[in-house]
């Protein structure tokens, strides 16, 4: 596995998480994974290459798929979704708003709220605000108490998620991939990211309708965010290894 640009010990510092590179942040991450997948490969050259990607990763890994010609023989997409276009623009706006009268590296604050924040609206009046993430307390706190998690991203973060949403809405995402890779999208039934089902069911859809024939969607019932950190997790990877193995 790996720690995403801006992400993890991989930032650097605590100071630094949020923030990816002045530009091309998005296309960054995916050549980092490109370069993982190589690595890999060349490690492991007789062992069967599965993608397994999780919330931000599950994006990437759609864009890796989409961009190179990397030949995973299975790739599992978790707590994955889809955003309006009236909401990629937005974020751009404020984005670079952001930067003129701050800079890129300010902590975009208003966008935290907009989008990250908003995760748990449906899970209101909750013990943390962060009941979005697991159904599981104590995989919650774990969250909290992690210095890790719950920073507050850059703006040009989001001006690089923003970019690499609309790649994923355009035709280029869905033509160069071989259309027999299997593709299995696991998603909570009530995470937010994925719409509650609906969002993901519709990024599902798409696949179907571009001809991506071994697509399937498997929905966690009760399921919140984190998939492997729900309280039913030994079943979540029961059904993922099955998936695998089949």
């Amino acid at each position: 596995g790996e720690d995403h640009r801006g992400h993890g010990k991989t930032a650097g510092s605590l100071d630094k998480t949020g923030w990816i590179s002045p530009r091309n942040g998005w296309h960054l991450m995916v050549e980092d994974n490109l370069q993982l997948s190589k690595k890999l490969k060349s490690e492991y050259p007789a062992l069967p290459y599965y993608i397994y990607s999780h919330s931000m990763g599950s994006f990437i890994a759609r864009a890796l798929i989409g961009e190179y010609p990397i030949k995973a023989e299975k790739v599992i997409l978790s707590g994955n979704g889809d955003f309006k276009d009236t909401d990629i623009t937005m974020v751009k706006i404020i984005g670079n708003i952001t930067k003129i009268f701050k800079s890129g590296k300010a902590p975009a604050k208003l966008l935290d709220k907009l989008f990250f924040s908003a995760l748990n609206d449906n899970f209101e009046p909750g013990r943390t605000g962060l009941e979005w993430l697991s159904r599981d307390e104590a995989k919650v706190d774990e969250y909290i108490a992690d210095p890790y998690c719950g920073f507050i991203a850059s703006a040009q973060f989001y001006l690089d998620f923003a970019e690499g949403m609309s790649y994923l809405h355009s035709k280029n995402c869905f033509e160069k991939p071989p259309k027999d890779i299997p593709l299995l999208f696991y998603s909570g039934e009530l995470d937010p990211v994925g719409g509650e089902t609906i969002k993901v069911t519709q990024v599902y859809n798409q696949y179907l309708q571009h001809g991506f024939k071994n697509t399937e969607l498997i929905i966690n019932k009760g399921g919140h965010h984190e998939n492997l950190n729900e309280i039913n997790r030994d079943e979540v990877y029961k059904k993922m290894v099955d998936w695998l193995e089949k």
